[in-house]
């Protein structure tokens, strides 16, 4: 049986679905956080990104909470070897200066 592949939405793709069902139009939204219409309308056309500020209000606006679910590591990283931190240098005492 073949296996169902399932796609992952990226952050941009989930946010663009929140905005759109949120029932707000992009005016009110504009309004609410600051972004300008026309940002909003580039970011849902996929134009253009927006700002961590922007995505901020917008996270704030649709009462959105980040969650990890875990640290991913990549496959080896706990056996890499760990770099050795430089040793302290004790300082000297300081030479009186001579006027």
């Amino acid at each position: 049986m073949p296996r169902k592949y399932v796609r992952r939405r990226n952050f941009s793709e989930q946010l663009r679905r929140a905005i759109h069902g949120c029932g707000l139009t992009r005016y009110q939204i504009s309004k609410r956080t600051g972004i300008s219409e026309a940002t909003l309308s580039r970011f849902m056309s996929g134009q253009r990104g927006l700002t961590l500020k922007a995505v901020d209000k917008l996270a704030d606006l649709l009462e959105w909470k980040l969650e990890s679910k875990g640290r991913r590591r990549p496959p080896g990283f706990l056996d890499a070897p760990r770099a050795k931190a430089p040793a302290k240098r004790h300082r000297t005492e300081k030479q009186p200066q001579q006027q």
